[in-house]
């Protein structure tokens, strides 16, 4: 009993002198008559887990588990090999004492998903008692072994670091610094940040995968304290909304995950929203793959945009083709937005007929375009209105001085010519 109390002290748990005891005899309500499981041994003692499988046909809201699309742009932009495959691939999700984070913190349910010939099969391993944590994190090492890439939702932010600090105080060595780790959440705001506010996980589950859980469903703030209820009790009675919120995470990052590669590998073979398309397209430039992003950024452009991506997703695609030297088609694009009446376009075309073309009025015309706009424009923060109209003076006096220069050179240039 002193191991086990002294083992809650070392982990954080917040155990009261009268509420500090946990229960001697065997609990009425074992986890194992709560979940159907099996023991796992280790060299450090034995741990619970739990195995579910989703056969072939299981559909997460609209998305098939048995999907496989190709992994070329997620390699690049892990910037890991071809040999990377689904086979290799597991997906993990922790529950914790706590959200915070910390030292004082602690998994005590590691959910791992990974494919299967026959379909995606979830593991779950449980910490019946803080006593059995050496043994999780063992166990947790042995099933990782065959695995080289980690997908996690926000696990570069908590599940990983929170795991690494638990294998160090147990002085251990942890398995996942030497696996690749893909985060979905930062992926997922790159593509769905202009769409959706809200990009957690359950939202995405919604919106993107159309799936509703059940009502045994357990919000995720509940989770720490229903363990410690669990601890102090010995009733295992509520843990079993937990263990189906923990499966359902799992299962939700794989259609998830199969549902980006989906997309990212044949973005126009499906009917997705052009905002989405656009968020492809400055992922694809990022990557440097050019010629796939300009195909992206046309067909949404093209397609239709609410106003404020429409002028963002051209400034973008302007920027990249004048860094490419399309100055032609970057000069089509600036047109498209000035017509918005887009200030920062009325400056580029300028630039651009300033430097490039060497039409100076038509620079100037620009110029005193955008300045008519900034005047007009009630809309403007002041400290905006005055940086734009300190450099459209500035342009405004500098075409006026090139101009007068180029007109006294050509007057003498025909004096000359008269001599």
């Amino acid at each position: 009993m002193s191991s086990l109390l002294d083992r809650l002290k070392i982990l954080g748990v917040p155990l009261k002198e009268q509420e500090g005891r946990v229960p001697e005899s065997v609990p009425a309500f074992p986890i194992t008559k709560v979940i159907e499981g099996n023991e796992y041994p280790t060299k450090d003692g034995n741990i619970f887990f739990v195995e579910k499988t989703f056969p072939q046909e299981y559909l997460h809201g609209v998305q098939t588990l048995s999907s496989r699309p190709i992994l070329e742009i997620i390699h690049h932009y892990l910037g890991i090999g071809p040999e990377v495959d689904y086979p290799q691939i597991v997906f993990l999700d922790t529950e914790t004492s706590g959200l915070a984070g910390g030292s004082g913190v602690f998994a005590f349910m590691i959910g791992l998903g990974f494919f299967i010939e026959n379909g995606f099969k979830v593991i779950q391993i449980f910490m019946r008692t803080p006593v059995e944590e050496p043994g999780l994190l063992t166990a947790l090492d042995e099933f990782l072994n065959p695995f080289q890439l980690m997908v996690s939702f926000n696990g570069k932010s908590f599940d990983i670091p929170l795991l690494n600090t638990r294998y160090v105080l147990n002085q251990k060595t942890s398995p996942l610094e030497a696996k690749f780790h893909l985060d979905l959440l930062q992926l997922a705001r790159k593509i769905w940040r202009d769409r959706l506010v809200n990009r957690s996980l359950g939202e995405l589950e919604r919106e993107i995968l159309a799936f509703t859980r059940e009502e045994e469903d357990v919000p995720g703030y509940l989770i720490p304290q229903l363990y410690f209820d669990y601890l102090k009790t010995g009733n295992a009675t509520p843990l079993r909304s937990i263990f189906y919120h923990n499966a359902i995470d799992i299962v939700s990052m794989a259609a998830l995950f199969l549902f980006i590669t989906q997309i990212i590998e044949n973005p126009l073979q499906y009917n997705i929203p052009s905002l989405d398309v656009a968020a492809l397209a400055r992922l694809f430039e990022g990557l440097g793959k050019l010629e796939e992003a300009a195909s992206l950024y046309e067909y949404c452009i093209d397609r239709g945009l609410p106003s404020t991506a429409y002028i963002k997703t051209i400034e973008r695609y302007a920027l990249m083709r004048k860094k490419q030297g399309h100055i032609e088609l970057s000069s089509i694009l600036w047109m498209k937005a000035a017509e918005r009446g887009y200030i920062p376009a009325h400056i580029e075309l300028a630039k651009i007929h300033e430097h490039h073309s060497q039409n100076l009025s038509l620079a100037l015309e620009w110029v005193n375009r955008a300045i008519e706009r900034v005047q007009s424009d009630v809309s403007l923060p002041g400290y905006l209105r005055k940086e734009y109209l300190n450099d459209l003076n500035h342009r405004n006096a500098r075409l006026n001085t090139k101009i007068t220069r180029r007109t006294d050179l050509c007057c003498d240039k025909r004096k000359q010519e008269s001599q």
